[in-house]
Order: structure tokens, then sequence, then C-alpha cells
């Protein structure tokens, strides 16, 4: 990680849950400690494995966040982003072009649930973020 920080900035995906929540305190120390900037918060969905985040712990989820005061930017998926603090990262914006995910791959996709995107190529990200708009349907996004 500390060749990673040298080469660019970095942020770590915590999936939050009843069993995680009671480490998120630590997780962020270390990834502060590692030369991290971000901490993207993910409680968790429901999938064939497990359901997704109670309520009490989603709650709980909202209290850490009101109270950390680290040097870590906190970041949320825009699905469980209702009672969290959060902001418009391109204000002028909506929708797609408010925000996407890019994964390790250099795949860009609506959000980091979206099992298929654009690879983004020599043309860049916003020649992606339109090609990606094309082959969405308004139900997609």
């Amino acid at each position: 990680m500390k060749l990673v920080r040298t080469i660019a900035s970095f942020g770590v995906n915590f999936v939050a849950n009843e069993k995680t929540l009671p480490d998120l305190d630590e997780a962020a120390a270390i990834v502060a400690d590692l030369g991290g900037c971000e901490l993207l918060l993910l409680p968790q969905m429901a999938n064939r494995r497990c359901s997704q985040i109670d309520d009490d712990t989603l709650q709980g989820l909202r209290r850490w966040v009101a109270v950390y005061r680290g040097s870590l930017r906190l970041s949320i998926n825009e699905g469980s982003a209702e009672g969290f603090p959060t902001c418009d990262p391109i204000a002028a914006e909506r929708g797609l072009r408010a925000y996407a995910h890019v994964d390790a791959a250099g795949v860009l996709k609506p959000s980091s649930y979206h099992a298929t995107g654009i690879s983004i190529g020599a043309d860049g990200v916003l020649s992606a973020l339109d090609r990606l708009a094309n082959n969405l349907t308004e139900n997609d996004i």
C-alpha cells in the first residue's frame, strides 16, 4: 500500500453490517495509517447468501458517520445515502453524469453494484461516460 500511495490516491470499500460495524473505527484508522484518502461505506445489500443491513445497524452507521472526525473522506453508495450527510459531487449534473464507478479493471459503471459497464479506452472517461449513457435505459440509471 505504501507503493500504491506513491502512484495514486486510494480508498477502501467497507461493507457495513452487524458483524463489521464494531470494527469501523479500527478499519478507518488502518486505512488512514496506510495513506488512504477515502472510506467508501457500503451498507450490506441483500443477495442469495445474506440479507441487507438491518435498521438498527444502519442507524448505528449513521451515528458513526455523524461523530467521525478522522482524516478520511467518507463516501456512501447512492442507494443507501438517505439519512446520511451527502453532497452532489458534480453540482450541475444529475443522474449518471453526477456519479459513476470505475472498477479496478478500468470499467466505467453506473454504480459499484452494476455487473457490466464500458471499458475506458484511449478516448478517455468522458467518452466512456457518453457510451455508457447511450447503452442504458432510464430504469438502469
